[in-house]
């Protein structure tokens, strides 16, 4: 790396440009190809990528000169691919220093689309906005090269100093989730709640969503039905040179993807079934006995039935005002957790009533069931299942009953 020149690569223009495909496994097709600039070391023939050129250009004050350089050729490099669809992205990166040195709207980005053919419909201009300090910079870059037609996207989501508030204000196109919450997602739940809150800011905002960094197939399944819109990553091609028989490679990847997706969503599904199933078996059998007493005989029922099913974590029974009428009654070796006193779990008189399963209850329906959630009185990830039972006196309650899924 010492023998790198960053002059002469610039001067004699030594970059080259790798392509690694974006896919939709849904429609099963490649939307677009992340342009990756890179050279070659003269001496050693090792692959000097653009991270550590950039390094060099910062040391002369040439960032400007090699981000275009780049962009050149990446264009360049672009209109020569054997393209199967008309509409296939450019995804292309932008080193964020030039933003805060000002270079906005010089008109060199949209010269060069113009001068090569390509329309800004079809080019994806790709920033690490959490990089750029200029606020106003990075809002009015975002503005003019929207006006020129241009996509935008927001890369390395939910890593470092990611600004939420700020991504909201650019209104991106597109929203890339970085590697390192997509490494292991298919095992981790709390990467998965991180992920699935991503997605949900990009659907508010209107931003479709790239998983990138994907390197096995369960990532790739696991990213599909968090909500990824989009994957890429070494599991479907290395950045590469394209020709024509590249895309055929990946195609088959794609297929696979695609179909092992329906196959595991049905499988997810009829899973959810089945646990509804057995949740609501439970619920109906505490319900008959329940009926049977009134309200001082609550919680002696609630302690046969939590020992008796080892799904169940606390059951507790509310009123209709959302109040706890009794205590939230658990197994004790499941739900003491030494050293975690910031969980607690309701005692009678605890006000449930902003709570989601008392409000559907309270909205007009006869029975809810959670999506999974952090409980607050265990710490443990919890369904709620809440449903309206009637006493011996014909009195209503509410019953509520968390299962660790």
């Amino acid at each position: 790396m010492n023998n790198m020149d960053i002059h002469e690569i610039i001067s004699k223009r030594k970059i080259d440009t790798f392509f690694q495909p974006i896919i939709s496994a849904r429609t099963k097709a490649t939307i677009g190809l992340e342009a990756l600039s890179r050279t070659v070391c003269p001496e050693t023939a090792q692959v000097i990528p653009f991270p550590i050129m950039m390094q060099q250009a910062i040391e002369y004050g040439l960032t400007i000169e090699l981000d275009r350089l780049c962009r050149e050729k990446a264009v360049e490099n672009f209109m020569a691919v054997p393209r199967q669809q008309e509409d296939l992205l450019l995804f292309l990166n932008l080193e964020p220093t030039i933003v805060d040195k000002g270079v906005v709207g010089s008109g060199h980005l949209i010269n060069l689309i113009n001068r090569m053919n390509l329309k800004p419909e079809n080019v994806v201009i790709e920033i690490i906005e959490s990089n750029i300090t200029d606020a106003e910079a990075l809002e009015r870059f975002a503005r003019t090269y929207r006006e020129y037609g241009f996509l935008l996207a927001i890369d390395d989501m939910g890593i470092g100093s990611s600004n939420l508030e700020r991504t909201m204000h650019l209104k991106p196109d597109i929203i890339k989730i970085d590697r390192g919450l997509i490494k292991h997602v298919d095992r981790d739940y709390y990467k998965q709640e991180i992920f699935q809150s991503l997605v949900g800011l990009a659907r508010k905002i209107g931003a479709l969503v790239v998983a990138e960094g994907i390197e096995t197939e369960a990532e790739a399944l696991a990213s599909l039905e968090l909500g990824a819109d989009m994957l890429q990553g070494f599991y479907f091609l290395e950045p590469q040179k394209i020709a024509q028989d590249t895309f055929k490679a990946f195609t088959i990847k794609i297929d696979a993807i695609a179909a092992n997706y329906k196959q595991v969503r049905i499988e997810a599904i009829r899973q959810e079934q089945q646990e509804l199933k057995f949740y609501n078996k439970i619920i109906d059998a505490i319900v008959v006995e329940l009926r049977r007493v009134s309200q001082a005989g609550f919680e002696s029922k609630l302690k046969k039935f939590v020992n008796l099913f080892p799904a169940l974590e606390y059951l507790y029974i509310l009123d209709m005002n959302g109040q706890q009428v009794t205590n939230s009654i658990c197994c004790s070796d499941k739900c003491f957790r030494p050293g975690r006193k910031i969980f607690k779990a309701g005692l009678v008189g605890a006000d449930q009533s902003h709570k989601d399963y008392y409000l559907y209850i309270k909205a007009g329906s006869e029975k809810y069931t959670s999506r999974p959630y952090m409980s607050l009185a265990s710490g443990n990830l919890c369904i709620t299942v809440s449903v309206v039972f009637r006493d011996m006196r014909g009195s209503k309650y509410i019953l509520c009953a968390d299962f660790n899924p």
